[in-house]
């Protein structure tokens, strides 16, 4: 007689691409993101093409890193920024991930305002993150080059 095998429970996956430190990617590799690569600035590249809901509440929160995601079923594609202190901060951006998205239709200038000022406060914590990983795989690299060979 042939053995049922339940068909496993589907997630909501999306494409998912981080930047962080080389000493950083401990935590990513464990989620199931693979390196792609390593720019000039020293900065990892990784990827996950199957991130389960975007890793909701199991991305690292104690090391600076940034990255984005694709829309899955449910949501829409995002910019993710950690600037090393306990908060993983999430932009959502329209599906071109030129610009970002406001609720609509926005009934009120102060609803407006409000919206914007947001958009803001998360833009400047994603620059921030990668003003901060960028400055310090910068600093790694330098001082990897200037090592006197033995």
């Amino acid at each position: 007689m042939p053995v049922f095998h339940p068909l496993p429970i589907m997630g909501d996956y999306c494409r998912m691409t981080v930047y962080c430190l080389p000493q950083d990617t401990k935590p990513f590799e464990d989620l199931g993101f693979g390196k792609e690569g390593t720019d000039e600035d020293g900065v990892v590249e990784m990827l996950d093409p199957q991130a389960n809901h975007a890793h909701c509440g199991d991305l690292p929160t104690n090391i600076p890193w940034f990255g984005r995601h694709t829309e899955g079923e449910e949501y829409g594609p995002a910019n993710l920024a950690c600037l090393g202190d306990g908060e993983v901060h999430e932009q959502e951006i329209n599906i071109a991930g030129d610009g970002c998205v406001f609720p609509c239709p926005v009934k009120t200038p102060a609803l407006f305002h409000r919206a914007v000022a947001e958009y803001h406060t998360l833009y400047e914590k994603f620059t921030k993150a990668e003003r901060i990983v960028r400055r310090r795989g910068r600093k790694a690299a330098k001082k990897k080059s200037t090592k006197p060979i033995k």
